[in-house]
């Protein structure tokens, strides 16, 4: 997570408002499990799914309209000039993308990646799209090892790196219903 998310104002110095980190203790400082853009993209991406193309639309816009209609919310820099060449719209009330299944799920997806950005989801959401295994080998690994991490080379992420062993434990006492999983 952003160190950003996780801070207190100045002002609240001794106040029973807490960052964390070492020597830590007790904190006042709120901190959200799920944020609402992250339910109403969860619940854009069933719709798509279901071929529910114009409630995943809606439901995407509503996620984008904050940004709309708020530009002051946008990155400025020293200057108090945008950040960026930003260009955000809501999606067209019919046509692309969200005129068939693939097309909706990748602007659902798309749009997950900009709002949760630097919040810790991509990997989960990679998994539950399984293309995690590909991502990695294929995109991340090789622009990591290219942007100076050398360290990198020769580096595969396997199965084994998808998911946690289950215990063995857990296995006996299943008797025959729980396998290991792959890479274990």
């Amino acid at each position: 997570m952003s160190a950003i998310k996780e801070s207190y104002y100045q002002s609240d110095q001794g106040s029973g408002v807490h960052s964390g980190g070492w020597g830590g203790g007790l904190s006042a400082n709120n901190h959200s499990l799920m944020r609402y853009a992250d339910v109403l993209l969860m619940r854009a991406e069933c719709a798509a799914w279901a071929d529910d193309y114009t409630t995943a639309r809606d439901l995407v816009n509503d996620v984008r309209e904050r940004m709309v209609d708020h530009p002051e919310n946008w990155v400025k820099d020293d200057g108090g000039n945008n950040a960026a060449n930003y260009v955000i719209a809501l999606y067209p009330a019919s046509g692309p993308p969200f005129d068939n299944q693939a097309n909706a799920l990748e602007a659902v997806r798309f749009e997950r990646r900009l709002e949760l950005a630097m919040e810790g989801h991509r990997f989960w959401d990679l998994k539950r799209y399984g293309g995690v295994k590909d991502y990695f080998n294929n995109e991340y690994l090789p622009r990591a090892i290219e942007n100076g991490r050398s360290y990198l080379t020769g580096a595969v992420f396997g199965d084994e790196d998808i998911r946690f062993p289950i215990p063995q434990t857990a296995i006996d006492r299943s008797e025959t219903t729980l396998s290991q999983n792959p890479g274990y």
